[in-house]
């Protein structure tokens, strides 16, 4: 078993050898490139099989080999990418019949796919057998397998409350057992020292279905103690789920460690209550051990000492001595006494200390490093050294946090300051302050105030705490913070002492919250911070009349005090979803119901936005605005209301229109049988315009469609089927029109709806009838990378420029006015609605020397987004 917090192995192949030998149907270990790593005999029996031609190929090699002419082989490849997959919602074996080309004929044959782990990565077990059947005497010959080997083995079947179906001999005499039978009677939970472990290992099995070398302790049925490692795999036998496992007992390994251990801890306890530091390092210059001294002497952390080299722990001056002492103690293995030299510490400080050090050796003689002791040394002169450091490193302090000292003795009227208050003023260090120069470097405001408390300082000892403003030699104005306490002696005020701190920053950073608080302040919708846990930190005065809470009243509370639960709970899970999805996504919008003080609720949008520190690591609330959404909510129903209402009319007036038009349709073919010749071309004309009308009431349902809905739902749609059927369509329409198609039409998918054969129809519509003469009208696509272009191509007068935007605006006609011009702005609603675009162009042909000459006619030109489906 692994000690806490350590990972089971991956089995070796051999393991899966064994297996592999042990089961009579054909059998094969694939390794995690998919290739054959390992058959067994009854594989070979196939006439074109044979292990050399197997072995270390890939598998869908040789099922390709073997199944019949009319067998699908990616059947068994799909199977086995499930059986790699494991995340997949799969149970396993995974079982799949192939038919299988045989010595005396085509057989169907069951292969069943089972994952493994391996040291390179997933593996699979593959057994092959007639049907479903299983071979009767599996469990036998893995007992024949078992009791050959040397170490415990046993067989648990899971479905029989983990009792053993199977022991060899040596687990009798590994538990002290009186046979077979005996243990076979117990389980393996029966057998943990700790009762708290049962289920582990065959959890951890379940999850990876191999484990290797699991350590734990287990009794005997003698109630004797060992420590066994387990060496296990989750496997089907005979069709049923078992652990088989192998148990080596290391209990006198365990104890060879504990008792190591134990000195070690002896030893360790004994180096940490010395006074003086150990050491010990290896000839690469690694610290091998080391005891607490040497981390509370030097202010490193144990990760830092691990890192550093012997003279690293030293001024520059003195690593070259350290570097010939630790030379000489590793080549020549004498020892080093009484080398004396100063600890540089972490923070900056040296420490006096005495060093002593040892070779210490391998077991071939060879030295191996060296170990060694220092002692502190420091006396009264080290001691003012070390005060002087102390000092040096004070005035660094200061200089980081931009704050000086400075002192006024009333005895001789004079005024110190230290480095940092020159630097505060941005002064020289040959500037000598008196109290009213100092007085007089403060900004005119302010120096009424400040020579205010300090004469109270001075006169009454009332200290003083004040922010007040300074101006440099360079006009720059800064912020600082003086502080004054009175200095006394013998009861006696002789002076004055105090601090002089630069917070420019930080009133810049309070000028700048209060510029945002403002902006805040002005901003109409309801603005909100809250903590962590929920809890509101700040509100704008938006806010208080939203809800008719008072800025104090939400202040702290949590935000469920204006929202119901539900809207919490998806705000909280939107959070959740946010913070620990790799911060690709900051920001959510949805809707929710606010609660007011007086019990009644509006509907509001809420727009939140998480917040982190400045690392962008750790998750500190959200903002966002809440913004009342009643009147939109009423919009929308009313446009709601209008779009059905106008959706009804549009079909009633197409029931009647249609059932008009049909009318007219029966009345002209009734007429065109007895009307002369000289009336036909009337009657042809009616039946035109009754055709129009059709037309007409198609295109209104389309564009009332794409109005009412906005925009609307796209999918795959085959552009090349709806082309060929409104071709066929329209040359039914206009048999005098020659249609055609440059061109092949290859199966294309755009993204569209079924709207897009309206988008097709008024195109050739619009092309037959706005033109005179003979009609020429031609349909091309174009392919792009992302999208495709629907050409169609007239010869009519064209169209101006002037009029080449305005004919998709509504109402608009073509040249001629003919129609209603519904049809050209339905195209470009319609397209539009996809993502696409429509225009036009005059037709051109190319001239011999490269240039284009306007031929007549026009283009329309549909620019649609490709799919996939």
């Amino acid at each position: 078993m692994t000690t806490e917090g350590q990972t089971p192995q991956t089995p070796g192949t051999g393991q899966y050898e064994a297996i592999v030998e042990s089961v009579s149907d054909a059998a094969y270990f694939i390794d995690s490139d998919r290739n054959i790593a390992y058959t067994n005999q009854p594989s070979l029996q196939h006439p074109t099989v044979s292990l050399e031609a197997v072995c270390d190929g890939p598998i869908m090699d040789l099922i390709e080999r073997i199944v019949s002419d009319d067998e699908d082989p990616t059947r068994f490849e799909r199977a086995l990418e499930t059986v790699y997959d494991q995340s997949a919602d799969a149970d396993f074996p995974v079982t799949i019949e192939l038919d299988i080309d045989g010595p005396t004929g085509t057989a169907t044959r069951e292969y069943r796919c089972s994952p493994c782990e391996t040291q390179s990565g997933t593996g699979a077990i593959v057994v092959s057998g007639g049907g479903t059947e299983r071979s009767e005497s599996e469990l036998e010959r893995y007992e024949r397998l078992f009791e050959t080997l040397p170490v415990a083995v046993g067989v648990i079947s899971i479905e029989e409350s983990g009792r053993f179906e199977f022991v060899n001999q040596t687990a009798v005499e590994m538990f002290d057992a009186d046979s077979k039978r005996e243990l076979e009677g117990y389980s393996l939970d029966d057998l943990y020292a700790d009762p708290d472990e049962q289920g582990q290992l065959t959890d951890t099995l379940r999850a990876k279905r191999t484990v290797e070398q699991y350590e734990t302790e287990f009794t005997t049925l003698d109630g004797e103690r060992l420590w066994v490692s387990i060496t296990a795999e989750l496997t089907e036998i005979e069709g049923k789920q078992h652990i088989v496992g192998t148990v080596e007992e290391i209990s006198e390994r365990q104890q060879r460690e504990r008792e190591i251990q134990e000195a070690k801890t002896v030893t360790d306890g004994i180096l940490d209550s010395l006074h003086d530091v150990f050491y010990a390092f290896d000839t690469e210059a690694n610290l091998v051990e080391y005891n607490e001294r040497l981390r509370s002497v030097t202010g490193y952390d144990h990760e830092e000492l691990e890192r550093m080299a012997p003279w690293e722990f030293f001024p520059e001056g003195e690593r070259e001595l350290i570097m010939e002492a630790v030379g000489d103690i590793i080549e020549t293995g004498e020892p080093v006494r009484s080398l004396k030299a100063h600890y540089l510490t972490k923070s900056g400080a040296t420490i006096p200390y005495e060093f002593s050090g040892s070779p210490y050796y391998d077991s071939e003689g060879t030295v191996a490093g060296f170990v060694g002791f220092g002692r502190d040394i420091t006396d009264r002169k080290e001691r003012e050294q070390e005060l002087e450091r102390k000092q040096e490193f004070l005035s660094q302090t200061q200089e980081v946090a931009a704050v000086g000292g400075w002192e006024v003795d009333l005895r001789t009227d004079s005024l110190r300051w230290t480095d940092e208050v020159y630097r505060i003023h941005g002064v020289d260090s040959d500037f000598e302050p008196t109290v009213r120069r100092a007085i007089d470097l403060y900004h005119p405001e302010d120096r009424a105030a400040i020579r205010e408390a300090v004469e109270r300082a001075t006169a009454e000892g009332e200290p003083y705490d004040m922010e007040v403003r300074i101006v440099r030699p360079d006009g720059e104005v800064r912020w600082t913070r003086a502080r004054g306490e009175p200095w006394h002696e013998d009861g006696k005020i002789v002076g004055v002492r105090g601090t002089f701190q630069d917070i420019s920053d930080r009133k810049e950073r309070e000028q700048e919250l209060a510029r945002h608080q403002k902006v805040i302040q002005a901003v109409d919708d309801g603005v909100y911070a809250l903590d962590e846990t929920g809890h509101f930190e700040l509100v704008n005065d938006a806010m208080s009349e939203l809800t008719g809470y008072s800025t104090e009243q939400l202040l702290g509370e949590h935000t469920s005090y204006i929202k119901p639960d539900r809207a919490v709970e998806r705000a909280e899970s939107l959070v959740q979803s946010m913070v620990f999805d790799d911060h690709s996504d900051n920001e959510a919008t949805f809707e929710l119901e606010i609660q007011r003080t007086d019990g009644s609720e509006f509907p509001a949008e809420d727009h939140m936005t998480l917040l982190w520190d400045d690392d962008g690591e750790r998750f500190e609330g959200t903002a966002g605005i809440i913004r009342n959404i009643t009147d939109r909510k009423a919009r929308e129903q009313e446009l709601r209301t209008v779009s059905e209402q106008l959706e009804v009319l549009n079909r009633i007036l197409r029931h009647d229109i249609r059932n008009d038009t049909q009318m007219i349709q029966l009345s002209t073919e009734e007429l065109r049988s007895k009307l002369p010749e000289e009336h036909q071309d009337s009657l042809q004309r009616i039946q035109q315009t009754n055709e129009h009308i059709q037309e007409l009431t198609e295109n209104s349902r389309a564009l009332i469609q794409a109005l009412t809905q906005g925009e609307l739902e796209t999918e795959p749609v085959r552009l090349d089927t709806v082309v060929r059927d409104e071709l066929e369509s329209a040359r039914l329409r206009y048999p005098d029109a020659d249609i055609t198609v440059e061109g092949s039409l290859d199966r294309t998918l755009v993204s569209a709806n079924g709207t897009l054969s309206s988008v097709v129809r008024n195109l050739l519509n619009n092309a037959v009838q706005h033109n005179r003469g003979e009609v020429r009208v031609t349909v091309r696509v174009e392919q792009r990378d992302d999208f495709l272009r629907l050409c169609v191509l007239d010869n009519g007068i064209g169209v101006p420029d002037d009029q080449k935007e305005e004919i998709f605006g509504k109402g608009e006609q073509g040249m001629e006015g003919v129609g209603t011009g519904i049809g050209l702005y339905l195209v470009n609603e319609l397209v539009r609605s996809y993502g696409g675009d429509v225009w036009v162009m005059d037709r051109e042909n190319g001239r011999s020397d490269g240039s284009q000459e306007h031929t007549g006619g026009a283009v329309f030109v549909v620019k649609l987004p490709t799919a996939t489906g």
